[in-house]
This record gives structure tokens, C-alpha cells and sequence, in this order.
């Protein structure tokens, strides 16, 4: 898992900050075919979006996943490049739908919701976070009580 860390934080280091002049936008398209390892789901078709709007102080998301396998069980954003695995970096709020095969979710992430570290130990800033999110080093995941390691992921694109 350092290793991961460590090529995600210089996978960063070549990405650069937009020019200043209004809110940065990225977004996630989530899907089975994309989760590592592939997941069981059977005849069930999940499918899912994520958007991020960052004002560089803070990060807006939305997620929505239809057609889940089994029952939503959590969601987050996780360091890693495509096809890699990555450790937790923010937790997301969803909240199941009704019928246990969707979830949606708005919220805010803020400096303090990181959860995540540099291949130095240190803590992961909103800095850090944002360069993941435009060199690619991040994806959305999505986990299911049927596929506890994750339904669905996407990779986290300007």
C-alpha cells in the first residue's frame, strides 16, 4: 500500500492547478467492469455517476448508483490509479434507496473529512487531494453487502 501511495503522490506532482477564475470541475463514471477485484453481481447491471466541484477551499460532490447487486453498504474516494487498489482517502455520504438497489448522496468535503496520508506519513491536505483528483490518482468506489470490497468504481477525471 505505500507503494500505492507513494505513485499516487508523484503521479500529482506533475499536475498542474487551473488557471483562477471560477470552480473546478471533475466527475467519476461508475461501473462493475471497472472494480478490481471484479465483483459478483450476478445478473444485476450497477451503475453509477459521481461529480466533484471544487471552490479550492472545499470540494462539493454529488454520487447517484442504480442497480446494485445487493444493499448499498458505504461509499468512498480512494487513492489509487486505475486498476490499482488504494486506501481510503474520504468517506462519502449516500443514503440507500428504498428498494436497496440505488443510493444517492450531496455533501461537502472539507480539509478535516481527509482521511488519507503521503507516502511520508503525513496527513493528506485539500491540496494533495485536488492533484489526485486532476492526475487521475483517485477513484469513487462504492460498496455492497454482497461485494464488501466494492460494486462498482470509476476514476475520478477533470
Amino acid at each position: 500500500m505505500r507503494y500505492l501511495m507513494m505513485a499516487l503522490v508523484l503521479s500529482c506532482a506533475g499536475a498542474q492547478k487551473p488557471a483562477a477564475g471560477g470552480p473546478e470541475t471533475f466527475h467519476a463514471n461508475l461501473s462493475a467492469a471497472s472494480e478490481v477485484p471484479p465483483p459478483n453481481v450476478g445478473s444485476a447491471s450497477p451503475t453509477g455517476t459521481a461529480t466533484f466541484t471544487s471552490d479550492g477551499g472545499k470540494i462539493a460532490y454529488q454520487v447517484t448508483v442504480t442497480g446494485l447487486s445487493s444493499a448499498f453498504t458505504a461509499a468512498h474516494i480512494h487513492g489509487g490509479a486505475e486498476g490499482a487498489l488504494g486506501l481510503v482517502v474520504v468517506p462519502l455520504s449516500l443514503t440507500a434507496g428504498p428498494d436497496g438497489s440505488s443510493a444517492t448522496g450531496a455533501g461537502t468535503i472539507e480539509a478535516a473529512n481527509i482521511k488519507g496520508t503521503n507516502p511520508d506519513a503525513s496527513q493528506m491536505t485539500m491540496n494533495d487531494l485536488l492533484n489526485a483528483m486532476r492526475s487521475g490518482g483517485c477513484y469513487v468506489n462504492v460498496h455492497t453487502q454482497g461485494n464488501p470490497k466494492g460494486e462498482i468504481r470509476g476514476q475520478v477525471k477533470p
